[in-house]
């Protein structure tokens, strides 16, 4: 995928995924920023994440499988019917 050339025009959101892969070590960050006022579907999805990373957080511990810490934060989204918009949490492997 690459950047579009589109302007701005009113109030809108802007998406952006970035990688960077240094010495086999592989990190990625997604950032949303809204311009002007953000929708409330915006405000719900971003209250769901935010729930979502914490229980996220509190399931690591030593032990722990990826998939059991990934799917604390999915119980969260499936609850919250937000978890059909989200593919990758915990790492796109």
């Amino acid at each position: 995928m690459r950047a579009s050339g589109r302007a701005f025009r009113g109030a809108g959101s802007w998406s952006a995924d970035l990688g960077v892969i240094h010495s086999r070590y592989c990190s990625e960050s997604h950032a949303t920023v809204h311009v002007r006022n953000a929708l409330a579907d915006a405000q719900r999805m971003y209250e769901a994440v935010l729930e979502a990373q914490q229980s996220d957080h509190a399931a690591v511990r030593p032990g722990a499988t990826g998939a059991e810490v990934d799917g604390a934060a999915r119980r969260v989204l499936r609850k919250r019917n937000w978890s059909s918009y989200i593919h990758a949490f915990d790492g796109a492997g």
